[in-house]
């Protein structure tokens, strides 16, 4: 297969330093979010919810937080730039074309669970409590226990999504 002139270099050892320290940065907000949030934390696991192939509905449409997320919480600028970074290099524009389709199928303000393992597993990993979700064009984490979205990238996917 022809290169046709675009050359990939592998990152720098100090671009792959940097990419490691924004991720720990993730981890502690994530951390500190759970720790301040702790006492919202209710006995027991909440109910799994297993995707099928494209997406599936996380059942709590009377229970998500329908007001806009406190921008911050977790997703600094150097964050939002990671994940709008990774997000188009794993979802093809047909996968996200896929998101944005099923979209209208659920009751608005839902954020849907999309299931894409490639994507899920270039992402920095979530305590079982917070899931990644998307709602519209935008990439939300969902803190299961509350029904409240934590923070958000948004306009990550679709034709706007820069």
């Amino acid at each position: 297969m022809a290169n046709l002139g675009v050359a990939r270099s592998a990152p720098s050892g100090q671009a792959i330093e940097r990419e490691a320290g924004i991720v720990g940065q993730f981890h502690d907000r994530v951390r500190a979010y759970l720790a301040v949030n702790a006492d919202t934390f209710t006995e027991g696991e909440p109910e799994d919810v297993v995707s099928e192939e494209l997406c599936s509905l996380l059942d709590v449409s009377a229970h998500v937080d329908s007001v806009p997320p406190l921008r911050g919480t977790i997703f600094t600028a150097a964050l939002d730039d990671l994940f709008r970074r990774i997000i188009p290099r794993v979802l093809s524009p047909i996968d996200q074309a896929d998101v944005l389709r099923v979209m209208p199928l659920f009751p608005g303000g839902v954020p849907v669970q999309f299931v894409s393992p490639s994507l899920f597993r270039a992402l920095p990993r979530l305590p079982k409590r917070l899931e990644y979700r998307f709602q519209q064009h935008d990439l939300v984490i969902l803190d299961l226990h509350t029904g409240v979205i934590v923070d958000s990238v948004w306009m990550v996917i679709g034709p706007s999504a820069t």
